[in-house]
């Protein structure tokens, strides 16, 4: 058999600490959370450390997709001017205007 040396174990566990640690610092980042202190708790907790971690982090921040209607500002909205001539389609992306609003949905030009 191969020998085993507590060195090695000792050298392999530090080193899985340091990237969970790292993890942590990265993710927490992503996620709006304070990443000093997280890093720490699981740089010096371990495995517990990182469970825990797991278990109260916030969800990631996602982004808007075409499917989503984005909140539209006043000021765009040309429903009560009759004057400006809104275009049914967008010049640029030729998506539908339906709201007839002076920013396109999509591309976010600017209509008229």
């Amino acid at each position: 058999m191969f020998p085993i040396q507590v060195e090695s174990i000792l050298y392999f566990m530090i080193f899985v600490q340091i990237l969970f640690s790292l993890y942590v610092a990265f993710d927490t980042n992503a996620r709006g959370m304070n990443s000093v202190v997280w890093t720490l708790f699981v740089l010096f907790t371990g495995l517990i450390g990182i469970l825990v971690y797991f278990m109260v982090r916030k969800p990631k921040p996602t982004l808007s997709t075409k499917d989503s209607n984005p909140p539209i500002k006043n000021e765009y909205i040309a429903v009560d001017q009759p004057i400006l001539n809104i275009p049914d389609t967008c010049p640029y992306c030729k998506s539908p205007n339906t709201r007839k609003i002076r920013l396109c949905e999509w591309c976010g030009a600017q209509i008229c």
